[in-house]
């Protein structure tokens, strides 16, 4: 919420935008950011299936770490557009580590998707930071 300076002061919450110059008031939808929580979501099933078929605590950790990490950033980035520094910076993370795994390994899977999904949404929040 913020002050807004009319004949008093009232308390307007934030999605509230100025629409023109005559200051009429026209509520800003928030658009949901399904590509991250989609991403969130192949990412922690991952992890949950890396510990089925492997029995690897790290994946399981790592995986629903990191998918509850970019789905809590995917929530911020639908309030707010701009507000995309933590899904950012886990991508660039998961990007690195799991690039790297590909890299020493050769195998698409789960490595090379996650890390081309990475890519993806690296380039997506860097297009949206010097476009916003």
């Amino acid at each position: 919420f913020v002050l807004s300076r009319g004949s008093r002061f009232t308390i307007v919450p934030l999605s509230l935008r100025v629409a023109s110059s005559s200051c009429s008031l026209k509520p800003v939808m928030p658009q949901t950011d399904y590509l991250t929580y989609g991403f969130a979501a192949v990412v922690a099933f991952g992890g949950v299936l890396g510990f089925a078929k492997a029995n690897s605590v790290p994946s399981l950790v790592m995986g629903l770490g990191s998918g509850a990490a970019l789905a809590y950033g995917a929530h911020l980035a639908s309030v707010d557009r701009r507000n995309f520094i933590i899904p950012f910076t886990v991508s660039v993370l998961l990007m690195g580590v799991m690039g790297a795994k590909f890299v020493r390994t050769g195998k698409f899977m789960p490595a090379g998707l996650v890390a081309s999904m990475s890519l993806m949404q690296v380039a997506r929040f860097s297009y949206r930071f010097f476009t916003e």
